[in-house]
């Protein structure tokens, strides 16, 4: 497959970071040789060099209007700050700055044959199901379930991003931080510039090498989480999905309040964790009951998207869930994780990892 170079002039420089990041690691990785401009006369000097003769250029609309073309022997692609409307004019192609960045390469790539040639297909939209951990109950077990979901479907060949939605992030242990606020960055650009938001997506991305997991690191202030509104979970949910990932895995916690219900409505499949036990099984009709307030198209219990799982299953037959409950799956007790001293022996269990294969199958969320 041919390289490309690409040459981008915009004077913006977060947006060109957030590209050379992009380049580096995102499903375009390769495709494209990325050179960014901020200076216009750095830019036209780049013009004139042998790069430049097969480059496909992109410049930022304001540049665009005042550099001339006729004389320069190009036709640019022109990056515009809003959508562009109908069809292009004059053979010039307008692309919106503000898109997902997977779209936006996607949307560069479609009008290069030499690129798109052997390749696999070009993303857009929606790429990827969500897979979100739920339980009624504290302690049963919604982070080990997903951390190890996500690993396997990884092992299994997906691009997997793995989502904390948690008041209290409990991941860092395994997924570590690095003390800076993408997340919190983020959730600022999801709620005060809407139309911007996805644009950031990439630079915010980390990966563990160990599981080849992505994630997003917690915001630095818990307060950000207990503020996201409903719709706002449910567009940066849906905003993940087609960033570029196969399975987006959530971990969510044991409340219905509005991030909680925002993602529920986003996912593909919902893994409703349960415990045989009397409090677990008291939780868990209280908040079926409060989540039918809710009930309309988007939410899982109208369209058969929860599946039941008892979890920490010991053998014996369920006592506490009666014949109005039917358990889809059970996932086995690890009795070395009750004492555990290190996050890594929940990603030690064998046993664990075939049951939660079976489920996953069952529910057809198998890796690609």
């Amino acid at each position: 497959m041919n390289q490309r170079v690409l040459a981008v002039m915009d004077r913006d420089e977060e947006y060109a970071s957030a590209l050379a990041a992009y380049t580096r690691s995102g499903h375009f990785a390769g495709m494209f040789r990325l050179r960014c401009f901020t200076s216009r006369e750095a830019f036209e000097q780049f013009l004139h060099t042998p790069d430049a003769l097969h480059s496909l250029l992109l410049v930022h609309e304001q540049d665009a209007g005042e550099m001339d073309w006729k004389r320069l022997g190009r036709t640019p692609l022109i990056l515009v700050e809003q959508p562009p409307q109908g069809q292009d004019e004059g053979g010039i192609r307008k692309v919106f700055k503000y898109q997902p960045l997977n779209r936006l390469f996607a949307d560069l790539a479609a009008g290069e044959p030499e690129i798109r040639e052997g390749g696999e297909p070009v993303p857009g939209g929606r790429t990827a199901k969500v897979i979100s951990v739920f339980s009624p109950s504290g302690g049963s077990g919604k982070t080990a379930v997903a951390l190890n979901l996500s690993r396997l479907l990884a092992r299994q060949g997906s691009r997997v991003l793995l989502l904390s939605l948690e008041g209290v992030h409990s991941l860092e242990p395994i997924l570590p931080s690095s003390g800076t606020d993408r997340f919190g960055q983020l959730l600022y650009y999801l709620k005060a510039r809407p139309d911007q938001w996805m644009s950031r997506i990439d630079p915010c991305i980390c990966q563990e090498s160990a599981t080849q997991i992505y994630y997003l690191e917690p915001p630095a202030n818990p307060q950000d989480m207990q503020e996201l509104t409903e719709a706002e979970a449910a567009a940066l949910v849906e905003g993940l999905a087609a960033a570029g990932f196969d399975r987006v895995v959530v971990d969510l916690e044991s409340s219905l309040h509005s991030r909680i219900r925002g993602a529920l409505k986003a996912s593909d499949t919902v893994l409703w964790l349960l415990l045989d036990d009397i409090s677990c099984a008291a939780k868990n009709r209280r908040l079926l009951r409060e989540l039918k307030r809710y009930e309309g198209a988007e939410y899982p219990l109208s369209d058969g998207k929860i599946r039941f799982c008892l979890n920490k299953f010991t053998g014996n037959p369920p006592a506490c869930f009666g014949e109005d409950l039917s358990i889809d799956a059970c996932l086995p007790y690890i009795p070395e994780w009750k004492t555990a001293s290190s996050h890594q022996i929940f990603l030690s269990s064998p046993i664990f990892t075939g049951k939660l294969a079976e489920l996953a199958k069952s529910c057809g969320i198998p890796g690609r």
